[in-house]
């Protein structure tokens, strides 16, 4: 596996420990049970005890500190691990907004709610008092705050809310990860306005979600080369077959558009870049997928088979915060409303993006 060859800033010694944590959760039985009780609080209370849940938030706002380069690192190894767990919000969605609202972290999981202005907030004199539904909140059912942007007269306003002051009714996604619906009725809860817009709360979900992707479309890989050099037909391994590794290659290709968007995008931190990055994670993860499958054929479908664990993820994540076609019409407004300029600076700026990627390797 690739891991920080191209990023010397991201510590290695952060890395192997992330994925030896994961180890024992991540492995096929952890993977089953996680699937029975919506998640792994084993693995969960290991990783927040080695501070791995507030990397990249800074120590005076609760967090562990260190780099966002570190942060988004280990959110990429949470896709490729599999993990059962809600790292990406916690380091990359509402963690953060926490920190940048100034309010506390909480010491367990948090959820977040991926729809802007579900609720309404009205200023009270102890907070905010918030009411409305919230769809699909990630992992609401394991958490004890939900983090959400609600709409108030002052604008967006980054609120967190006791699920004890709410109501959840649980559901799941293709891949059985929490996906719940939060109801509440005149809370008054903690919050902060002026912190993020709609925009922010949108691309950091996509962010998150294409780093995911990019990191269990390269585990789906490593999948599908191993099992093309151990499955023989005709007396040879399927490796062998010229079109089967014209499918791994293919897959091959996915992996590395998809990683190179993400990367390029966490490190601009580029409204365009996140959007590009969005779409090209999505349609990686179709085509991936498709090309995986194919190898594997009909058993890689069945519950004894480890690939479908991962392709399923794939298929939920690509379409949350927004599908391809979502971020393909935004990029498209964008251009058209920058003009020819606008278009040949994103081409440009992408390829100096890449170049300096090459020469600091």
């Amino acid at each position: 596996m690739t891991t920080t060859a191209e990023h010397p800033e991201v510590d290695h010694v952060l890395v192997e420990t992330f994925l030896r944590i994961c180890a024992d959760d991540t492995a096929r039985a952890g993977l089953d049970a996680a699937e029975t009780t919506a998640w792994s609080e084993t693995l969960w209370h290991a990783l927040a005890e080695s501070g791995l849940t507030r990397v990249g938030i800074a120590e005076a706002a609760g967090g562990s500190g260190g780099t966002a380069d570190q942060a988004t690192e280990l959110i990429r190894l949470s896709g490729y691990a599999g993990a059962p767990v809600p790292l990406a919000e916690s380091l990359l969605l509402g963690g953060p907004a926490l920190a940048a609202a100034r309010l506390p972290l909480p010491d367990g999981p948090l959820a977040v709610a991926p729809v802007p202005g579900e609720l309404i907030a009205v200023r009270a004199a102890d907070g905010w008092t918030v009411s409305g539904r919230m769809t699909d909140v990630a992992w609401a059912q394991v958490a004890e705050q939900v983090v959400a942007l609600a709409d108030s007269a002052q604008g967006p306003v980054v609120v967190t809310i006791p699920l004890s002051a709410g109501q959840v009714v649980a559901g799941v996604n293709l891949a059985g990860e929490p996906r719940d619906t939060v109801s509440v009725s005149g809370a008054t809860v903690a919050g902060a306005h002026g912190v993020l817009t709609a925009e922010n709360w949108r691309e950091r979900g996509a962010l998150a979600r294409s780093l995911q992707i990019a990191g269990a479309l390269e585990r789906v890989l490593e999948m599908t080369v191993a099992y093309s050099k151990q499955r023989e037909q005709f007396g040879r391994p399927i490796v062998r077959f010229q079109a089967v590794g014209q499918l791994i290659a293919l897959l091959g290709e996915a992996v590395a558009q998809a990683r190179m968007a993400a990367e390029t995008a966490a490190g601009t931190a580029s409204s365009t870049d996140i959007a590009i990055a969005k779409v090209i994670a999505g349609e990686a993860a179709t085509a991936g997928t498709a090309n995986a499958h194919q190898v594997f054929g009909a058993i890689g479908m069945t519950l004894e088979c480890d690939l479908q664990r991962f392709t399923r993820r794939l298929w939920s994540w690509r379409d949350e915060y927004g599908a391809e076609r979502f971020w393909a019409e935004r990029v498209g407004r964008q251009i058209q409303h920058d003009g020819v300029p606008g278009l040949w600076g994103v081409i440009t700026e992408n390829s100096r993006t890449r170049n300096d990627s090459k020469e600091q390797a």
